[in-house]
């Protein structure tokens, strides 16, 4: 009787193969400053993102998009209805971020395509 099945050493393979790629974005991208993969990079922002205390501008520090779907929110009101013009078809596939990112920001209001 074996010690290991085929599936447990599968598992371990593709475990090992995940964390190893993990560590090594730490490696490859600790030297790029607008990389956000980096642990490093990362420590340098929590100063900033710590005193900055409005959450637009916090998003916009982050990710750009969601800063845009917070200033949306803030501006419209709660029972607005939103369209999302140019978002379907096979086509227009990239867009679909778009879409789930107002998705959340915008929420409880009606978001249609």
């Amino acid at each position: 009787m074996l010690a290991f099945d085929w599936r447990s050493i599968l598992v371990t393979v593709l475990v090992s193969v995940v964390a190893i790629g993990l560590v090594m974005a730490q490696f490859q991208y600790a030297d790029d400053r607008g990389s956000q993969l980096s642990l490093s990079n990362l420590d340098e922002r929590v100063p900033v993102l710590e005193q900055t205390t409005n959450w637009i501008q916090r998003d916009q520090l982050c990710t750009p998009l969601a800063a845009y779907g917070r200033a949306l929110a803030a501006a419209l009101p709660t029972n607005s209805r939103v369209f999302l013009t140019g978002m379907l078809g096979p086509t227009n596939q990239p867009c679909l971020g778009y879409y789930c990112f107002m998705r959340n920001y915008l929420y409880p209001r009606d978001l249609g395509l």
